[in-house]
């Protein structure tokens, strides 16, 4: 039976495991969830690298599942998009972002009119040399 599922991405997670945690917590009830997008790569090892506050909740979420063709599978890891392109054409791809956008239900953040970009200035000194 096809059916939509949200891959975690373990490198994501890694990077940003509140960020990610928060995700979950929101497609929990809604699809199945997933943590990698490839079949017994690096579990233990990734497990390992999880913040100690967030590694059991971690490794409770299914690893990997075979879903069937013509099952979507949504992601925010432009990784995990390309290797299920390659190795699993016969699964759609979704990306989260769309599927927030399609989720009547999602409650945006009210900002009040307000513009703000907040720079992570040591991210930006780090990949721009400064």
């Amino acid at each position: 039976m096809k059916q939509k599922f949200y891959v975690a991405s373990c490198v994501f997670t890694e990077e940003y495991p509140a960020l990610s945690k928060k995700i979950c917590e929101y497609m929990r009830g809604k699809v199945p969830i997933i943590r990698c997008c490839v079949d017994k790569y690096k579990v233990t090892e990734f497990e390992e690298r999880m913040p100690e506050n967030y590694r059991e909740e971690w490794r409770a979420i299914k690893h990997f599942e075979k879903y069937p063709p013509g099952s979507t599978m949504i992601s925010l890891c432009h990784n995990c998009a390309a290797i299920f392109e390659e190795r699993h054409p016969e699964i759609m791809r979704e990306s989260l972002w769309e599927y927030i956008l399609a989720d009547k239900s999602f409650k945006y953040r009210d900002f009040g009119g307000r513009k703000k970009i907040q720079l992570n200035k040591r991210r930006y000194a780090k990949f721009y040399g400064e």
